[in-house]
Order: C-alpha cells, then sequence, then structure tokens
C-alpha cells in the first residue's frame, strides 16, 4: 500500500470539506436541508401561540379560516367542533341529515361523527335528530326522514347542505323560500338513497328504511352543481375554549347560574326522556335514550359503540301543535330570543339566546352578553319547550 505524505494527507483532508460544504450548498438551494427553516417555523409557531385567558385562546368562527393552525399548516381547527381538521376540509360547507329516532327505527348508523346533533319533537311524543356533519365519512347514514320547516333554521345557523326524504308544505315551503340546497330522498330515491333491503322487507318498516353515505352525498353534490364551500367572510360556528380555564370557572365570570351536575335528564314529551351521563375520566357525556344506551350501529354494538358528547345546550322555546294538523305537527319559534342552559365538565349555567329571522343565525351568549364557549368535541342540541323541567341530578331546574 502506497504511503501518503503529510502535505497529500492535508490536501486530500481540504478537498473533502470542500465537497461537503459544496453538496450542503447545493442540497439547501434545492430546499433538501433547511435547518433554518425548521428554526423559524419552531419559532413562530412559539409567538403565535395564544396566552391564556386572552380572546385568541378563543377558536373563532369564521368560515374556512379558523382562527389558529395546528402543528402544521394542512391542519385547523373547525368553527363546529373545535377539532383539527385538514385545512381543504374546512373550506366545504357541512352536510346535515334529518335523522329518524323514532324507537322502532333504532339503532341509526354514522351519527357519530356529527360535529353537532339537534333533537326536537316532530309529530306525537318521539324526536327526530338534525346530526350536522363537517364532512361525512360514514357508509352508510340514516335511517332519513323527513323535513320539518324549523329543521331548515337550524340548519342554516351553519350554511349547510340539508339531505331529507320527503318533507311536510311548511319545511318544503321554507326550503323554497331561502333558497336552500338540499338533496331529497324523494326525487332521488336508487342513487343518493337506497333503502335497507333487511327494513324493507320487514313488516311496518318501510318508512324506516332510507339510507344515504358519504359517498352517494358527494356525488349528488357534484351532479346538482351545488355550491361545495362556504360563502367568503361569513361567520358560523361557536367559540372553543384552548384555554386551562376551567368551565365552572368561565361560567361565574360571566355572570351565569352555575351548579354541578353529572345527571341530566330532558324530558321532551311525557313518554320520551332524553338522559345524559357525565363521566369525569372523559371528560365527556354519554347518551341515552328510552331503549338504553345511544348506538351508532356504525361502531358496532358493545360499550364503544354508544354516543358521548362534550358540550349540551338546551334551548327554550315556544311550541305548539299546530290547530286542526291531522297528522299533529308542531310549530317551533326559533326567531326572537328565549334562556337556555348550556353543560359542560360537570356543570350547567343559565344562557341566553336570540335568532332575527329565519335567514339570519342564531346567537348564543352567557348572561353578561359574551358569546358563550364550548369544550372542543361534539355538541347535543336539545330544543324545548319553555315549561318544561329539566331535571339534574335528580331535581328540576
Amino acid at each position: 500500500m502506497m504511503k501518503l505524505s503529510k502535505k497529500q494527507l492535508l490536501l486530500l483532508a481540504c478537498s473533502a470539506f470542500v465537497l461537503i460544504v459544496g453538496i450542503t450548498l447545493l442540497l439547501s438551494a434545492l430546499g433538501v436541508f433547511r435547518r433554518d427553516d425548521a428554526d423559524r417555523l419552531a419559532s413562530n409557531a412559539d409567538a403565535a401561540s395564544p396566552a391564556p385567558g386572552t380572546a385568541d385562546s378563543l377558536l373563532g368562527a369564521k368560515a374556512g379560516a379558523p382562527s389558529h393552525s395546528v402543528e402544521t399548516e394542512a391542519l385547523v381547527y373547525s368553527p363546529l367542533n373545535g377539532l383539527p381538521i385538514a385545512a381543504e376540509d374546512a373550506r366545504l360547507r357541512p352536510v346535515a341529515v334529518v335523522i329518524n329516532n323514532i324507537y322502532v327505527s333504532l339503532p341509526q348508523s354514522g351519527i357519530s361523527e356529527a360535529a353537532i346533533l339537534y333533537e326536537v319533537l316532530a309529530e306525537g311524543d318521539i324526536t327526530r335528530i338534525v346530526a350536522v356533519f363537517p364532512k361525512p365519512l360514514a357508509e352508510k347514514i340514516g335511517s332519513v326522514r323527513s323535513v320539518r320547516d324549523y329543521f331548515v333554521d337550524f340548519i342554516l345557523d351553519y350554511d349547510s347542505i340539508l339531505v331529507h326524504h320527503g318533507g311536510s308544505a311548511t319545511g318544503g315551503s321554507r326550503i323554497n323560500s331561502l333558497k336552500v340546497d338540499h338533496l331529497d330522498g324523494m326525487k332521488l330515491e336508487g342513487t343518493a338513497f337506497w333503502r335497507d333491503p333487511e327494513r324493507f322487507r320487514q313488516r311496518g318498516m318501510y318508512e324506516h328504511s332510507s339510507f344515504t353515505s358519504a359517498e352517494r352525498i358527494e356525488e349528488a353534490i357534484v351532479k346538482q352543481n351545488i355550491r361545495r364551500e362556504w360563502n367568503e367572510g361569513a361567520e358560523y360556528g361557536f367559540l372553543f375554549n384552548r384555554d386551562p380555564l376551567p368551565f365552572a370557572e368561565i361560567a361565574k365570570e360571566n355572570g351565569g347560574d352555575y351548579r354541578e351536575s353529572t345527571e341530566i335528564a330532558i324530558p321532551f314529551s311525557r313518554n320520551y326522556t332524553r338522559r345524559f351521563r357525565y363521566h369525569p375520566d372523559q371528560q365527556r357525556y354519554a347518551a341515552f335514550n328510552r331503549d338504553g344506551p345511544h348506538i351508532d350501529a356504525g361502531l358496532g354494538s358493545g360499550e364503544g359503540a354508544q354516543l358521548y358528547v362534550s358540550n349540551i345546550i338546551v334551548q327554550f322555546v315556544n311550541m305548539h301543535i299546530i290547530p286542526g294538523d291531522p297528522d299533529g305537527r308542531r310549530e317551533v319559534a326559533t326567531t326572537g330570543s328565549g334562556a337556555g342552559l348550556l353543560f359542560s365538565e360537570g356543570g350547567c349555567t343559565t344562557i341566553k339566546w336570540e335568532r332575527e329571522s329565519h335567514a339570519s343565525p342564531t346567537r348564543w351568549f352567557f348572561e353578561n352578553g359574551q358569546p358563550i364557549q364550548l369544550k372542543p368535541g361534539a355538541t347535543w342540541i336539545c330544543v324545548l319547550q319553555k315549561e318544561a323541567n329539566v331535571v339534574m341530578d335528580d331535581s328540576a331546574q
């Protein structure tokens, strides 16, 4: 083996150093090695973090442009549930599906994906659910039922695309007068909607057999050329608290009548009560109906299939059966103003709501007039006759 002199070794080392520097500069120019960028992004992330107790610690509700990004520029916070969502999906209008809730139609499918669930009486003693999805993903959603005029008001709070199967005369009238984008199973059965074969064959289950899916909804939206993105500059959704300040302190600071409550019973009618139970370990509420745990069949049939939500809102409204209506349909006053209750983190406080018109959004306030703050996660909104007594831990409110 040939021996190198000291001078030759020194020249070889210098050449190697120059080569390494040259490769590093080349990679930097190509964007492959950018340590300075990583440092800059980390610095910017620290600078952008909101200080506790400031307005910036709340997630805003501006459509398509939530206030703060999360970890990467590809994720933002959803104004519907305050949870991370892909930025491109956050620009999409929500999809709101009218869900059957009569006990013979259970279990439902796909509703665990909803960010907001409205529950309200339709005809008789049983409620119907309007599930608002940031972007549905489920392969089976339903069963889908008909729309009422006040359901339309709920979904307009979020500029939602309405999915339903038929509707009352007043429901159809409100859809037409407010030019609501919608998919109707009466017209789209066999394409955007299908009949569950097992239910279809059962006696008395035909009206509870209409289902749809995320894929079919998207296909129908494209085919009907429905606007898919939120209106630029409009504001939808809620404020969500990212500050570690407990809900009890937030409620008391905003003038509400606060009390702890872990068991909640909401009487929609003489024969139907919605129940919730708070689980401190999860900081969420488990939902129950007349048959026990309220489940999503898409999640299976065990404990993991039960629905949980982070917040419960009770909206007290004027409500009455329409005189002379042969089916006992109801008129529900969704405009004006009224009282309400907000449950979160095992506690409850009084709130207020107001809505100027059917075309304008509902606004929710604490007693001192500040917008309510929700815990990130799903929210269940119970629209209830204002004379009803909500029972908390065996005492009426």
